[in-house]
Formats: structure tokens, sequence, C-alpha cells
């Protein structure tokens, strides 16, 4: 796909000329210090926005409120650090006794982002969400009525349906939720067409996931390279393949961990980093991490794996490293991959679904080999001892996110979004918010500021 490069001129004039001002609120149950790779990302743009003129501040549950009973709900949710919330960013906590049934968590959640939208003290001009499912129709509906615009971002891949006599019925529920708000935004253009396809008719757009590229670069000398590969007692000729995620299914690692163990016995200096959270909390994929450890550690190489669990920042890795492996089954438009990019790092994906356009073409900004240990070992063993071949697909990278995934593109477009959408319904709305202003001490759903 052939994207269109933004006006240079066009852009700065977007980002100096003084922006109106947009209070919108954050909806995403899952936050800092609980991983969700959106919330992340938006706790990196908020400064960005914040200087368009898009004030943010988020609605969050408490730590470990949310995925409490969160089986088979992915990677969210999951333990280790992360990077410090932004001190300018508000962030409000919705207040839930322990060992709250996961829906009576929805509810208080959902209901708390009402009442705040009821009362003139608290009311956002915009509200973007994070998370929504069929259970979340009412408090759309009740929103929609009370004139507040929405937005939802959509964060991952839609499943496909499946085809029988139920199929259309099943797809118009599904797509209630996109239905009642007021925008959709999707990271990618095959993530747009497949919800298209599904029946969605809410106008929609793409806004690629932004990568800082000032941040996430090239290393500038072999100092900067070395300096990681020293704190692990490595040197310079160690061939270093680094993974970025989660240990789950999902992820791929069932394909990555035999395909490490083919590639040990035929390359003494390579290594294996494993880096990101581990499940937990009742996710369904503890056990299947479990399984990934001992069969690394029983297996060739086991003394050249590396797990290195969450990091606050994996640039510094990426400017150490010399391959970058993704082998995922199904994602939206992962964060790592165009992190990897920035950093000119060789990268090897799969054809996960949902691989967007918007990463370039296979061969040219990445290799892309099928979903089979025995392919992505050999892809491995090919690259590792080619630096040659490793630097051309690295600067291509580099040079595509230079021209398409830089963040103060994806930046000006969203504010622009939420700009879009907030002064149209506003234009709109007749007579006063829904119900009078509350006293914020005569609310019986307990929030407090982070």
């Amino acid at each position: 796909m052939a994207l269109a490069r933004p006006d240079a001129s066009a852009a700065h004039a977007s980002r100096t000329a003084k922006p109106v001002t947009v209070r919108g609120c954050l909806a995403s149950p899952i936050f800092a210090p609980d991983y969700s790779g959106a919330a992340l990302r938006f706790q990196r743009y908020a400064p960005g926005l914040r200087a368009r003129g898009v004030e943010l501040e988020v609605l969050a549950t408490e730590p470990g409120a949310w995925r409490r009973e969160g089986a088979g709900r992915g990677d969210e949710g999951t333990r280790g650090p992360l990077p410090s919330v932004d001190p300018d960013l508000p962030v409000h906590r919705v207040g839930v006794p322990p060992g709250t049934p996961l829906w009576r968590t929805r509810w208080v959640y959902e209901s708390t982002v009402l009442e705040r939208c009821r009362s003139s003290s608290t009311r956002p001009d915009l509200v973007l969400w994070l998370s929504l499912s069929s259970k979340s129709l009412p408090v759309l509906w009740r929103l929609r009525r009370m004139g507040v615009p929405t937005i939802y971002i959509q964060t991952m891949m839609p499943a496909p349906l499946r085809k029988g006599g139920g199929a259309w019925l099943k797809s118009r529920y599904r797509t209630l939720r996109h239905r009642l708000v007021d925008r959709v935004v999707v990271s990618s253009g095959v993530m747009g067409r497949e919800l298209k396809r599904q029946g969605v008719r809410t106008p929609m757009e793409v806004v690629p996931h932004g990568v800082d590229l000032e941040h996430f670069r090239p290393g500038t000398d072999a100092h900067e390279r070395s300096a990681f590969r020293s704190r692990m007692g490595l040197g310079s000729e160690a061939e270093l393949i680094l993974f970025v995620g989660s240990l789950s299914r999902r992820k791929g690692l069932q394909h990555l961990v035999p395909a490490w163990t083919e590639l040990a016995g035929r390359r003494p200096k390579a290594h294996l980093l494993l880096v990101g959270p581990e499940p937990s909390g009742g996710t369904g994929e503890e056990a299947f991490a479990e399984d990934v450890r001992n069969y690394l550690n029983a297996g060739e190489g086991a003394d050249r794996v590396h797990f290195l669990g969450s990091v606050p920042d994996v640039a510094p890795l990426m400017r150490a490293a010399d391959l970058f492996v993704f082998p995922s089954l199904r994602e939206g438009m992962p964060n790592v991959v165009g992190e990897a990019f920035g950093c000119a790092l060789a990268t090897v994906l799969t054809p996960f679904e949902g691989l967007p356009e918007e990463f370039g073409l296979p061969g040219r900004e990445y290799v892309q080999v099928a979903h089979d240990a025995s392919a992505l070992s050999r892809s491995m063993a090919e690259l590792l001892p080619n630096p040659h071949r490793r630097r051309e697909l690295g600067l291509a990278a580099r040079r595509w996110c230079q021209e398409h995934l830089d963040v103060e593109r994806s930046l000006d477009r969203l504010a622009e979004v939420c700009r879009d959408v907030a002064h149209a319904r506003a234009q709109g709305r007749e007579g006063p918010p829904e119900g009078s202003p509350s006293n914020p001490k005569s609310n019986p759903i307990a929030t407090r500021r982070t």
C-alpha cells in the first residue's frame, strides 16, 4: 500500500498554531502499573496531545481489579514494572473492594463514567474508550442520550465471524458498540476493512501507532551498543535475538521456542532475550508460560536464554540486539514492531492476523516467514551471519518509520479527530446535560486521583 506522505509545512503549522482546548476522558480500566499496550501508548501520547490542545484525564480501576476474573483475556493485566505516569496526566481511580466479581467491577466502572459526565464540574468534552464490549451497550446508549461525544479506539484485530445461519445476527450484535459511538479509530487499514466487512458503518479513521523517532533510534556509537551487552557479561561477538511480548500463545512462543532449540546447536554464539510480562491473575496462560520456561531450560542452549521480564524501556535492548523476532498469531498494530523499525533493527515477522500494510513490504522493510518453527529457525540462521543484509533491512525500516510512522503525524491526526468529534457534537447539542450537577461528595461510587 502506497501511503501519501503528509506535507511537512502543513504538519508544522498544525503543531505551532495555537490549539483549541478539548477536555478528554480516557476510559481505560487497565492502567499503569497494570499492563495494557494501548494504555501505555496513550500515556506516552498525553504530552503531545496536550501540546495540540487535547487535555486528557484517565479514569481507571484500582491496580489488579479489572483482570481478577480475566481467564482467556489475552495478556493485559500481567505484572511487571512500567514507566512512571506522566505527572501532568490526572489519573482517577475507581474504588472497587477486593474480591469484587468482574461483572460488578465493570458495572461500577462504567457507572462512574456516567456520573462524571452528568456533573458540570467533571463532564468532559469527549470520552475516548480503550475497552468496550457488548456489556457496555447501556452506558454507550446513555452517553449518546446525554450528548457526550465518544470515540472508540479499536486496538485489536477483530476476530473473524464464523460462517453459519446466525452469522449475520452475530455481526449485528458484535458491532452494536461501534454504532453507538461517534467515531472509531483503528491503527491499520486492514483492521478498518475487516470492521466494515462485519457491518460497522460508523465513521472510521486510520491512525497508525506512532513511533518516537528521537527515542527509538539506532545506536550512535559502538559504546552505546555494547553498554547493555557488558551489563550481561556478553561480548561484541554474541549474536542477540530479541523477542518482546508476553509469554502467551497469541504471541507465537509455541513457534519461537522450538525454532530457538533448533538454532542454538547451529549458532553457539547466539543468545535469546525474552522481554515482557508473564501472565498472572487468572489469564489462563500461566501454565503455558511455565511450559515455555521448562522447555527452554531443558533444551539446547538453555544457558543462552535470558528471561528479562518487563523493562521500563526497550530502546537500549533494541540498539544492542542483532535481530528482532515477532512470531505473533493475531495483533492490532503492535507497538514493538514500529519501535524495532525506529531503532533500525532487522526484523522477522510472521503473517499474523491483522498484519498491517502500514509496516511496509515483506522483503524490503522486514522478513516474513510462515508460522513454522523450522522456517523461523532457517530465517534466523540466514540473517545472523549476514550483517550486510541485517543493516539493509534495518535502514529500510528506519526510513519507512520516518516517512509513515512518525509519532508527530499520528498525534496531529488523533488531535484533529478529537477536536472534530467534540465540536461536531457540541454544535448539535441542545439543552443542559442529562440530570442536574452533582455534588462530588455525594457520589456513592468512590473515586480518587493517583
